[in-house]
């Protein structure tokens, strides 16, 4: 937790025009760690970050349910041209140097609710309206294109089940309303069960679990926090 912490504060003094009362916290924390704020992992939380793809060699076939997501996108997007169920898997992607990956394909699927996802794959997701939620990748990969002129464009995307969300019971016993400072939010440890697909540059951040058992919520529950403010 006191890293998670910490990683909050370093993106709060990357920001620029800070009032020169700043700088002594930061030389305190920059001893303290023994590390520099400036130029790290979470410089910076725009869209204008180095982005970076790490693409494997051979072509797959997206499921029927991913590729039912993804024509829906382009449908949504007005878009008249389709992509094939064919695409380019993507081992890796990095964003503020920071590396996220999907889940092996054969945990996809059967991820229990006493098993801790791997933390290059669990992150925090920004959807179309600006929520911002924790969720597990599943997939990532790039379709591609062809339109009328015969050239092609290359996107990448993602498939993401989310968190889920106390009930408004339980929501009333979560800790988090007590503790507002605390930051983070609780949730069920277990995923939904719809699947979420969008462009790659939606996922902003990594995020910390913790496994909670918490008084009068009969489930297993997991702290959640965004490692940026």
């Amino acid at each position: 937790m006191r890293f998670c912490r910490f990683q909050n504060l370093r993106n709060l003094f990357c920001e620029t025009h800070l009032p020169t009362e700043a700088h002594p916290i930061i030389t305190t924390i920059e001893k303290r760690y023994r590390t520099k704020v400036h130029g790290t992992i979470l410089s910076s939380s725009n869209g204008s970050a180095m982005q970076d793809v790490e693409s494997m060699a051979r072509l797959v076939t997206l499921s029927n349910q991913d590729y039912a997501l993804l024509v829906q996108w382009f449908r949504d997007a007005n878009s008249t041209i389709m992509p094939s169920s064919k695409v380019t898997p993507v081992k890796s992607y990095k964003r503020f140097n920071q590396t996220f990956q999907a889940l092996p394909s054969r945990e996809s699927a059967s991820l229990s609710e006493d098993q801790t996802p791997p933390k290059n794959s669990v992150v925090m997701v920004t959807l179309g309206d600006g929520t911002c939620i924790p969720a597990v990748l599943q997939s990532i990969f790039s379709p591609t294109r062809v339109n009328t002129l015969r050239s092609t464009t290359t996107e990448t995307f993602f498939t993401a089940r989310k968190y889920e969300p106390l009930s408004a019971t339980d929501t009333t016993k979560s800790y988090c309303l007590k503790f507002p400072l605390a930051s983070g939010h609780l949730y069920y440890n277990s995923l939904c069960a719809d699947t979420i697909l969008a462009p790659i540059d939606r996922v902003v951040a990594h995020a910390a679990l913790t496994p909670q058992t918490v008084n009068g919520i009969n489930r297993p529950c997991v702290h959640i926090l965004p490692l940026v403010t």
